[in-house]
């Protein structure tokens, strides 16, 4: 850690494969990092780069890595779970079963757009669809299989059809048995997430789109409704909720 320097505050997003950060000064993020959880030693010489006050993990691995790096580095860690503070109320029948990504991603969205209904579409390995209101907080949503998972799910769930990687399609109806997947899989998407977006107008009035995750700029541009993308939607949100713990 740097001494005189402002100091920032360290997001941790630890996923089963990856290690995400970011760093923010106040609410500005000023880098963000991505390493594999193996090598989460490659982390360190990037961080002591800046003067770090406090950080927050969330993680669905074990932190025990994440933990020792930041003891190395000097920082002091909040480790998000399910009995941490929060800027928002959670109307979740199961709440303890509740992923903790969904939950950072409605805090983002909530200190991004606090007086509006917010729709909060996340896609990535699984697509959720998670609704707040400014005056119940965390409503509830809905979770789906992503791209990939649907693509595999066809050659696994079958005798005859491949196991395909995505691929852009250059017709909506498929020319071949490929290509019908491939499309099967992407245009389904599509129409979810645009009947998704109808379905909550209708019920909630206006709404705010946020479009958020690995596979964000994947569909960024092939939906019709208006949305908001924002990538680091969950850094926005652990932050909010580092302030508080």
């Amino acid at each position: 850690m740097l001494e005189g320097m402002h100091k920032v505050n360290l997001i941790i997003d630890q996923g089963n494969t990856y290690c995400k950060a970011a760093l923010f000064d106040n609410d500005i993020i000023i880098t963000q990092l991505k390493e594999e959880n193996a090598k989460l030693f490659r982390l360190k010489p990037e961080i002591e780069k800046y003067s770090v006050d406090r950080a927050i993990i969330s993680s669905v691995s074990e932190v025990a890595s994440v933990e020792k790096l930041l003891d190395e580095l000097g920082v002091k860690a909040t480790l998000f779970n399910h009995q941490s503070t929060l800027p928002i109320d959670i109307q979740y029948e199961t709440p303890h079963t509740l992923g903790l990504d969904r939950i950072a991603t409605a805090v983002g969205a909530l200190k991004l757009s606090p007086q509006t209904n917010n729709l909060i579409i996340d896609i990535g390995t699984a697509i959720t669809y998670d609704i707040t209101t400014p005056d119940d907080g965390f409503i509830g949503g809905n979770i789906a299989p992503g791209l990939d998972m649907r693509l595999r799910a066809m050659h696994q769930q079958t005798k005859n059809l491949p196991l395909l990687e995505r691929k852009e399609s250059q017709n909506f109806f498929g020319k071949n048995t490929q290509e019908a997947m491939r499309n099967g899989a992407q245009f389904g998407i599509i129409a979810e997430i645009d009947s998704y977006i109808s379905a909550a107008c209708l019920k909630y009035g206006q709404i705010t789109t946020f479009l958020t995750g690995g596979d964000a700029a994947y569909f960024e541009k092939k939906i019709k409704n208006d949305i908001f993308v924002v990538p680091n939607l969950i850094f926005v949100g652990l932050l909010e909720i580092l302030k508080i713990n």
